[in-house]
């Protein structure tokens, strides 16, 4: 349980990190593109689905207990069992919270509208850090939200990878830094893999003449082949 409800809490705490990432990087900072400048809000066809998910979750929320129970029926039905076995827990209890915090997030969110209705709007640069002509390449990027985390409590596999030449002389020569932050099984696993078998591979390729008449001739060699083990395999029971 112990272990269980810290995983929970660490993936909890990750998704806050996304969404606080994902808020900074859309909604805060001067726009880093054209695109982005003259972004707006999808079409219909793009948010409905949405919306449908978000009922969707908020239902489940609220009414968990058939929820459990179909998948219950589902799982003993996999699983081979004649009746299925509903978890131990408060459901109703728990349905009934769902519900009084979604209401009090819809209260709270209707009195922020009514004290905010009637006043102008005012509109400003963000992340101005006292610059009097901002540019995107001076405010915070996407991984600077995640830093701490992924820089400092990440494994070190996990971590991005850092190149610099920092500038060593009285007159400073051109410096540069860069950063790499790649998927680790990719870079381990995967790549080095295919690598390997992509080269071993290669050395096959003169196989592949292009000429109909020597594609023709290795099938002829594999039936030639395949016709003398069957012969010889009958030859051994005989």
């Amino acid at each position: 349980m112990l272990l269980a409800t810290g995983l929970l809490s660490f993936v909890g705490a990750m998704a806050v990190l996304c969404f606080l990432r994902l808020v900074g990087v859309a909604l805060l900072g001067e726009p880093r593109s054209a695109e982005a400048r003259t972004a707006h809000e999808s079409s219909a066809w793009l948010t409905a689905p949405m919306g449908l998910l978000l009922t969707a979750s908020a239902a489940i929320a609220i009414f968990p207990a058939p929820v459990v129970a179909a998948v219950a029926r589902a799982s003993g039905s996999i699983r081979g069992a004649a009746a299925p076995a509903l978890p131990d827990a408060p459901l109703a209890t728990l349905g009934g919270v769902n519900s009084l915090v979604g209401c009090a997030i819809v209260v709270a969110w209707g009195v922020f509208a009514l004290l905010r209705r009637g006043k102008p709007e005012s509109r400003d640069a963000t992340w101005g850090c006292g610059y009097l002509a901002p540019t995107p390449r001076m405010q915070y990027t996407a991984r600077a939200f995640a830093e701490l985390f992924v820089a400092k409590l990440l494994p070190e596999r996990l971590r991005p990878r850092f190149s610099q030449a920092t500038p060593t002389k009285v007159f400073p020569e051109p410096a540069a830094f860069a950063s790499t932050c790649d998927d680790p099984l990719m870079r381990g696993v995967y790549d080095p893999f295919f690598v390997r078998t992509g080269d071993r591979f290669a050395r096959w390729r003169w196989l592949q003449q292009g000429i109909l008449h020597v594609y023709i001739l290795y099938i002829l060699v594999v039936l030639i082949l395949a016709l003398g083990w069957v012969s010889l395999h009958a030859w051994g029971k005989a």
